[in-house]
């Protein structure tokens, strides 16, 4: 449980990408990143939508660029691939039983 707590401290406000010391480097990162062809096509030319990918990935564990991927706007509303979702359901599952 100790490392599912550690796990969970790292979406605190100072792990942010939106935190002031984090802010602006991400912000470059991100509108370097809309220049390219290799992120999703819907999110070329928006380094805002790629921001708040990112940060959507910090909160839930997942890398940077994973998270370009395998977040989608559904209706307004960002969701994970399903793939990638069950995946990490089922290794957190594996990891829980591992750990007991």
């Amino acid at each position: 449980m100790n490392s599912l707590t550690n796990k969970n401290s790292a979406t605190s406000m100072d792990k942010s990408l939106f935190s002031i010391e984090n802010f602006s480097h991400y912000m470059s990162v991100a509108e370097t990143l809309s220049k390219s062809t290799l992120v999703p096509k819907g999110m070329i030319g928006k380094p805002a939508d790629i921001l708040i990918a990112m940060e959507y990935g910090v909160q839930l564990g997942i890398p940077y660029m994973q998270a370009l991927q395998d977040i989608a706007v559904i209706n307004g509303r960002p969701c994970l691939c399903l793939l990638y979702t069950s995946f990490h359901f089922f290794s957190l599952l594996k990891y829980i039983y591992i750990a007991k």
